[in-house]
């Protein structure tokens, strides 16, 4: 059974009106525009805004912050490969505090929970090694 063209080209005519109705254009760059200016005049925006200001100052004017501007500014004065060394040892020291501490712990856990600080002890150890090269590879990437 065929059907005739007329009514194939009203069936296209209803289809495309539908699709018009149901989809219509939109601009993209307005509507984003749009939601942003709704989203930075609402109430909750502003709040979150005050917030995060009222905790960056409380971190700049903490007493840890105090205490930490000097190893920082140590931190800043060592060239790459020894912060690259330095953050690995920092990642063994810690990897083998959790694994100390876990032994005291019960001993049916004991193995699945050293898993994760096992692998970072071996990376921790691997990135001590290889500080040079590693440091060299993060440069060629900036």
């Amino acid at each position: 059974m065929t059907f005739p063209r007329r009514l194939i080209a009203w069936w296209s005519l209803a289809e495309r009106a539908a699709s018009t109705l149901t989809q219509p254009r939109c601009d993209v760059a307005c509507s984003d525009a749009e939601v942003e200016r709704l989203l930075t005049d609402s109430g909750l925006f502003a709040f979150g805004h005050s917030l995060a200001a009222r905790i960056r100052q409380a971190r700049v004017d903490s007493r840890t912050s105090r205490w930490l501007r000097p190893i920082i500014g140590e931190w800043a004065r060592l060239s790459l490969p020894d912060r690259v060394r330095m953050t690995g040892f920092i990642a063994l020291v810690g990897a083998v505090t959790a694994i100390a501490l876990q032994a005291t712990g019960p001993a049916q856990t004991r193995w699945l929970g050293s898993i994760l600080p096992a692998g970072t002890a071996v990376a921790g150890a691997i990135v001590v090694a290889a500080a040079g090269p590693l440091a060299r590879a993060l440069a060629d990437k900036r």
